[in-house]
C-alpha cells in the first residue's frame, strides 16, 4: 500500500522551478487552516491536518471519506 498525503499544489513552469533557491517559496493552492487530504493507492480515504509531535511532523485524521 502507498499512503500519500498532499497539502496542496502549484503549477511551475520549468524554468521557474529550476530558477528556485534554498529558502525559496512556492505558493500552494490551499490555505494553511483547509484539511489536507490523505491518500491510499492514489484514492482519497480520508482528510486531517498537520501536526507537530517535537520536532517532526505528524497528520491527524479528522474525517473519513465514504
Amino acid at each position: 500500500m502507498r499512503l500519500s498525503v498532499e497539502i496542496g499544489a502549484a503549477r511551475l513552469t520549468l524554468a521557474a522551478l529550476s530558477a528556485l533557491e534554498p529558502g525559496g517559496i512556492v505558493e500552494l493552492d490551499r490555505r494553511s487552516d483547509e484539511l489536507i487530504d490523505i491518500l491510499v493507492n492514489d484514492r482519497l480515504l480520508a482528510r486531517g491536518e498537520v501536526v507537530t509531535i517535537g520536532d517532526r511532523f505528524g497528520v491527524r485524521l479528522v474525517e473519513l471519506v465514504a
